[in-house]
């Protein structure tokens, strides 16, 4: 675990904590030797059990391109299938273990946050940092070939910038980047099989893409929009406390607790 974990850096600071730069440099090693293993063992497997069907032959789909899809695409089923679900219950956990809105933002050194909640921040720093290793490796990879397309350079700059920012300066939304990977293994599913022959291929690359867009609704859609207007709310809600005007979001009245610390709110004058 990183020691950076317990009070995230500031943005200045970053590049200069050891212990970060460690775990990100650390993770990405990892994640390239793991593709490459991914690669060699796909390479090494009888050319019928990885038999192209005829949509990836007439894209004229080449078998070395396809192993090197299929490298990531193994590398990225295993690690989200584990990273996923853990950053949900951390999610989870920030919710109903927070004593208030301003616990959910960052652990601050001057206020008293409960043990459960530095634990929860500790480990999604943790966390953030490992998922950071696993985009600079796609971005080695690009740069050497596996990949192509500037959308796909953008993809990995656009989350990497995402969890450095989020995960480092606000632990609600980043804890909802993090979840949003729960939609990746049903994709990294149906990448593979989409270009394997067969019935049983076929069959899952129908039911993973839409696994897909269940779960890009649930994930992607509803819990990290609902997020980011959580951080909205408690920004808005600071800045009305600080001008003497406590003028709170009524759709956070829809949840209990929400609805506890609104009170709070309403009746200290600040936030808890």
């Amino acid at each position: 675990m990183s020691t950076a974990s317990a009070y995230p850096p500031f943005f200045d600071d970053i590049l200069y904590d050891e212990e970060y730069i460690r775990t990100c440099v650390g993770s990405t090693i990892f994640f390239i030797l793991f593709h490459f293993t991914a690669y060699f063992v796909l390479a090494n497997l009888p050319e019928y059990s990885l038999e192209l069907n005829a949509a990836a032959l007439e894209r004229k789909q080449k078998r070395n391109k396809f192993l090197r899809e299929s490298a990531q695409c193994a590398v990225g089923f295993f690690y989200h299938t584990f990273a996923a679900p853990v950053a949900c219950y951390m999610l989870y956990s920030l919710w109903y273990d927070a004593d208030s809105y301003a616990d959910m933002i960052m652990v601050d050194p001057a206020r008293d946050d409960s043990d459960a909640v530095r634990v929860v921040h500790s480990h999604l720093m943790t966390l953030s940092e490992i998922f950071i290793g696993y985009m600079l490796s796609l971005i080695f990879f690009f740069c050497l070939g596996w990949e192509e397309g500037l959308v796909n350079l953008m993809h990995h700059f656009t989350f990497l910038s995402i969890c450095v920012i989020s995960a480092n300066f606000n632990f609600i939304v980043g804890a909802a980047s993090l979840a949003m990977e729960m939609s990746s293994p049903a994709l990294n599913l149906h990448y593979f099989y989409r270009n394997l022959a067969g019935e049983r291929a076929e069959r899952i690359t129908g039911i993973s893409v839409k696994f897909f867009a269940l779960l890009f609704f649930i994930f992607r859609i509803i819990i990290y929009g609902w997020a980011v207007l959580l951080l909205c709310f408690i920004l808005s809600t600071q800045v009305c406390l600080h001008s003497g005007r406590a003028v709170l979001f009524c759709i956070f009245d829809l949840f209990p607790r929400g609805l506890t610390w609104s009170e709070r709110v309403c009746a200290h004058g600040a936030l808890l």
